[in-house]
């Protein structure tokens, strides 16, 4: 049996939880320590916009635009988990932070320790604030309008 039969033959009946060991495992089997997900969105649209697997977590860093470090050796994630992983990743999200990529929008990583199936997210809310004020010289505000 492939992969991908091997796979799809599991998926029918896994779980959540179960799907998220089966993920944590297979991509261990491949030396993978660690997935880092970027995703962004803003006026009602968002999506994940990169994945990546690596050997280590070590000098993963979200507070620059790519967190992963180039001395981190990359691990490829088999097509066959390209979708299972983005949705629960799109699940954690939308848990904390639902409704993310409305109005201004949001940006971060999601940082899915492998090992402990851990998952950190590293989230930036944009906001637009806005604060009206109104200032009648010369008279107060019923005067001026009137």
């Amino acid at each position: 049996m492939s992969t991908v039969e091997d796979y799809n033959a599991r998926m029918a009946g896994l779980n959540k939880k179960a799907l998220r060991t089966y993920i944590c495992k297979t991509m261990r089997l491949l030396g993978a320590a660690v997935i880092v997900a970027e995703y962004e969105g803003s006026d009602d649209s968002g999506s994940i916009v990169g994945v990546e697997a690596a050997t280590s977590a070590a000098g993963i860093d979200p507070e620059y635009d790519d967190p992963m470090p180039a001395s981190t050796a990359p691990v490829d994630i088999p097509d066959d988990l390209n979708d299972p992983i983005q949705n629960i990743l799109y699940g954690i999200l939308d848990h904390h932070y639902g409704g993310w990529e409305n109005s201004d929008g949001a940006r971060g990583w999601i940082i899915w320790d492998l090992t402990a199936d851990k998952l950190h997210l590293h989230h930036t809310a944009y906001i637009t604030e806005t604060c009206y004020s109104y200032v009648a010289e010369g008279g107060t505000v019923d005067e001026v309008e009137a």
